[in-house]
């Protein structure tokens, strides 16, 4: 019975995700991206920033610099948790946590550590979009390529890639 019952949800899941991607398609098409599947452990925020980015580094090496580099800067940060930790550091041990989601203040410290701004595609209709840039002292000059992510069903990531004709579908890692 557990077995049916798992399979279940996660046929409704995979049913979800379709209708979230299929939302989403237009919007990336006209930016000729298509979403690529990102597995769904915990650390999809950072394998699909990795990933889109074309950064060389492992998810996990990348969700430790991201921690670091918030642990670092508590005085931008710290204000900005949630309330549910009772503390900055008890939230950065959590974040450490390789099964933790990555949420907002992930993406602005990555915005902040690539240099490189972060947008998101969203298929809520509350929030379609938002957007994460490096600190405004620093020139967009100097900024590096806009990495575009995927957020579907208001808890998971997804990479994207550039969409090419006659392209399938590619599974991020």
């Amino acid at each position: 019975m557990a077995v049916q019952l798992c399979l279940a949800e996660n046929a409704e899941a995979a049913k979800r995700r379709a209708e979230s991607r299929a939302k989403l398609a237009p919007r990336l098409k006209e930016l000729s991206l298509e979403a690529l599947d990102t597995v769904a452990d915990g650390s999809c925020q950072f394998v699909s920033i990795c990933f889109t980015a074309g950064i060389p580094v492992d998810p996990a090496d990348f969700r430790s610099q991201v921690v670091n580099f918030l642990r670092h800067l508590p005085h931008m940060f710290a204000g900005k948790i949630s309330a549910n930790f009772t503390s900055f550091e008890a939230y950065l041990q959590n974040m450490s946590r390789p099964s933790t989601w990555g949420d907002e203040l992930t993406l602005q410290a990555s915005a902040c550590l690539l240099l490189a701004p972060i947008r998101v595609l969203s298929d809520s209709d509350l929030e379609p979009e938002r957007r994460f840039t490096p600190p405004p002292t620093i020139a967009p000059e100097v900024w590096g390529n806009e990495i575009v992510l995927c957020h579907v069903g208001a808890n998971h990531y997804e990479a994207t890639a550039p969409l090419a004709e006659g392209q399938s579908s590619v599974e991020a890692d």
